[in-house]
């Protein structure tokens, strides 16, 4: 059985993208039980370091950007490759149906459906907008990422469809556990000279958004006293000079850090990094296993956006025992329930209460850590790749 997945829409989102890691985890995973092969289908533009995948099973085809490439790769070129190969099934991970195919469609919808208020950034917008009841009609089976999107997904459908569309959870990613009181005294000496830290995931995220963050931990720091270190991890979307800019004149600005992630698999650089005073260097970049035990060492995960957030490090942040604070306006409130502190990052002043509540009070923090690991029963992988199998799997037997 074979199901050709459309990775192109991967590919541009970024690797690095909460929705991208979990759709590529669901590959292998349902592998695992089920005969099934895959062939995943990317443009000329991919390479390991933009979209990890097995390359026996990668089919690079050219393809056109802009408008006219975009209506062409699910117009026509799509399609004829999936004859082409006799295909069981085709895969869409961009919310889009190709045109004129015999085979069952599953569709993956944007990280918010409705993307005029999400903040998924797709060259082919345009597209998905135009075509959503098309697609959403021709598909067999719709997943998104939320019961919000579900319920708004089947009022787009009608009656008819609504059966088909499957709001989907993620899971925490493997290999992680509470670190031990010498790994996390490790980190700290590694990257913030001893001190703790509030550790924040930039990654996508607008210049603008990080200084309004920038001014809660600032308010946090004029009333705490403390030696609290705040850490930027990764690549911020757009031109980082405005942030530079900002921190020139920033009062803490040798309390906060930025480290980005090494790009291809295999890098073991360890470094510490440096106050964020300029831009990153080599000594801010770190492999995957040394940004994860970053992480997991943190005093708390902060998540303060209001968009752009499916939960999957927010269920990290549980399975390594670490307190995790979110916006109350974002996705990840109903996901969150008491298991997170919250507040909106547009009221600095709360948002920066409760960064000292997870300070002060240490029954709050252990009360947030215990909540976490007791949420996490709910985020089986195991179970979550079954539903999911449960779902596809009759569809493409037809």
């Amino acid at each position: 059985m074979l199901i050709l997945v459309d990775c192109r829409p991967l590919l541009y989102a970024g690797a690095g993208k909460e929705r991208t890691r979990f759709i590529l985890s669901v590959f292998p995973a349902l592998q695992a039980g089920w005969p099934v092969e895959w062939l995943f289908l990317v443009d000329q533009t991919w390479s390991q370091q933009r979209l990890p995948l097995p390359e026996k099973s990668v089919l690079m085809q050219k393809a056109v950007r802009g408008r006219i490439g975009w209506r062409f790769w699910y117009g026509w070129r799509l399609p004829a490759i999936a004859r082409k190969h006799k295909v069981d099934g085709v895969m869409l991970t961009g919310g889009v149906c190709a045109a004129r195919l015999a085979v069952p469609q599953i569709l993956w919808m944007p990280e918010a459906a409705d993307i005029r208020k999400g903040s998924e950034r797709m060259p082919f917008s345009f597209l998905y907008v135009r075509k959503l009841i098309v697609s959403l009609r021709a598909a067999s089976v719709v997943f998104c990422f939320s019961e919000k999107d579900r319920v708004w997904l089947a009022e787009q459908v009608g009656a008819e469809g609504k059966d088909k569309i499957k709001a989907v959870k993620l899971f925490p990613s493997e290999g992680l556990s509470p670190l031990g009181m010498g790994e996390r005294e490790a980190a700290r000496q590694s990257h913030t000279a001893g001190k703790e830290y509030f550790f924040v995931s930039v990654d996508g995220v607008a210049v603008k958004s990080v200084i309004t963050l920038l001014k809660a931990f600032s308010l946090f720091k004029k009333r705490q006293l403390s030696n609290m270190q705040l850490i930027l991890a990764g690549k911020l979307a757009g031109d980082p000079s405005a942030l530079t800019m900002s921190l020139d004149t920033y009062k803490y600005r040798q309390d906060v850090h930025r480290f980005e992630l090494a790009e291809g698999a295999g890098s073991t650089n360890a470094a510490s990094g440096e106050a964020l005073g300029g831009t990153a260097d080599s000594s801010n970049v770190l492999s995957k296993e040394a940004m994860a035990q970053l992480r997991s060492a943190a005093y708390a995960l902060l998540l303060p956006w209001k968009r752009g957030q499916l939960g999957q490090e927010l269920l990290d942040g549980w399975k390594t025992g670490v307190p995790v604070l979110i916006n109350s306006d974002g996705p990840l409130q109903e996901m969150a329930g008491e298991a997170a502190g919250s507040a909106s990052l547009e009221d600095s002043g709360a948002f920066a209460a409760q960064l000292m509540n997870v300070y002060k009070d240490e029954r709050f923090r252990a009360g947030l850590i215990e909540k976490g690991f007791q949420a996490l029963s709910g985020y089986e992988k195991d179970a979550i790749i079954k539903a999911i199998e449960d779902v596809v799997r009759p569809v493409i037997r037809q």
